[in-house]
């Protein structure tokens, strides 16, 4: 294993990974390392033939079958810790897309059990390699980066070039927290980010009152459940 330190925007942070992968991260994130030792941001392992990307805290994030597979889910990783376009919010909700829909998913969901990207496809959806979310306008709407913009930010220090606006079709949530719209209120709150307090309050109120939610059983494989969107 090999280490590589990075200071993305004022956000310092270590990557541990397979000696070839850091190398190959090394030519993208190159602006970007600095010397001095950080705190571990995530992990690459080998498990059975596959890159297993994990985050500082061990939950498993997603997995690839080979290096350069591994390096792109990486970067879309890294390239959350960039600072949001003006007049929006952050949220640290993770995001399956469905066709033009977005689902967002407020933690432990997709972190217990970990996210089977082969189960959620089968139910027809799509994850977003990133632990947050970017909201903007009203109603609210998810900026969905694509990967070749993660790749563009890091190689030219540009703002990310490309969004895609997606309409948030649903909340899926532990089961029993859905049951309230204040709990679901200050679940959100609790899970920003960034972004103008008063922005910060109207999207979590709109997305707890308004938005449908599903409530997700921990104990079950997450892609069936996904059926009752």
């Amino acid at each position: 294993m090999a280490t590589v330190n990075l200071d993305i925007e004022g956000t310092r942070l270590r990557v541990a990974a397979p000696r070839t992968l850091v190398r190959s991260l090394r030519k993208i994130v190159n602006d970007y390392t600095v010397d001095d030792d950080s705190p571990l941001g995530f992990v690459v392992t080998r498990h059975r033939r596959r890159f297993v990307l994990l985050d500082r805290c061990g939950f498993r994030l997603g997995s690839a079958s080979g290096p350069d597979a591994a390096i792109a889910l990486l970067v879309q990783h890294l390239a959350a810790f960039r600072r949001p376009p003006d007049d929006t919010v952050q949220f640290r909700l993770r995001t399956l897309l469905n066709g033009d829909r977005a689902v967002l998913t407020l933690y432990p969901v997709l972190y217990i059990p970990p996210a089977d990207e082969g189960s959620l496809a089968e139910a027809g959806y799509r994850l977003v390699h990133r632990l947050d979310t970017w909201i903007q306008g009203s109603p609210p709407r998810a900026l969905i980066v694509r990967e070749r913009a993660a790749f563009h930010y890091f190689r030219s220090r540009d703002p990310l070039p490309v969004t895609e606006e997606m309409s948030i079709s649903a909340l899926a949530l532990p089961s029993g927290l859905g049951d309230s719209r204040a709990a679901r209120s200050v679940a959100l709150i609790r899970a920003s980010v960034e972004g103008p307090r008063q922005k910060i309050f109207d999207v979590a109120t709109h997305l707890a009152t308004t938005v449908p939610v599903l409530p997700i059983d921990l104990g079950r494989p997450l892609g069936p459940q996904l059926f009752r969107d």
